[in-house]
């Protein structure tokens, strides 16, 4: 009996031991620890999940901040693209209508609006310098805009939708 219980608890702790050894893992992009005569504090950037702690002496708001941000996620040149060509898209916010100005444009520029699942919600094509694509009938939420010419991706612009 004794060495059954004895078997028991060394299964439990194993088992125990396990789970809190793999509590908590995460990537950060950066952090460090502060201390002076009154404490110290640590901190991380780039957590996923925040907690709030709130006491008589105060309260204290644990977790990231996501920073509201406007990008360019890809341009790419090709030898038989004009190199100096220069694309924009604006407004960003966008509410109804996105538009696209391109600098020495010769062709025909394909724009292409997906979803942020991949799905092609509309296709428009940009004959002049500058074009508009219609937004109204869109949800509120981000799109990537493709914009290529001849079927060659030329830039792609994160647009937030209102």
């Amino acid at each position: 009996m004794r060495r059954l219980k004895l078997l028991l608890f060394v299964l439990l702790y194993l088992l125990l031991g396990k789970v809190s050894v793999s509590a908590q893992e995460t990537i950060l992009s950066g952090g460090g620890e502060v201390s002076s005569s009154s404490g110290s504090l640590s901190y991380s950037v780039g957590q996923l999940l925040s907690t709030s702690s709130v006491s008589a002496n105060g309260s204290v708001t644990s977790g990231v901040q996501q920073v509201y941000k406007i990008e360019v996620i890809t341009g790419t040149q090709q030898n038989d693209i004009l190199l100096d060509l220069q694309i924009s898209a604006y407004p960003n916010p966008v509410i109804n209508f996105l538009t696209i100005k391109a600098d020495l444009q010769t062709d025909p520029l394909t724009v292409n609006v997906f979803d942020l699942n991949g799905t092609l919600l509309k296709s428009v094509m940009v004959e002049n310098s500058a074009g508009i694509v219609p937004m109204e009938d869109l949800a509120e939420a981000i799109y990537l805009v493709e914009v290529s010419k001849r079927k060659k991706k030329l830039k792609s612009f994160r647009i937030i939708k209102q």
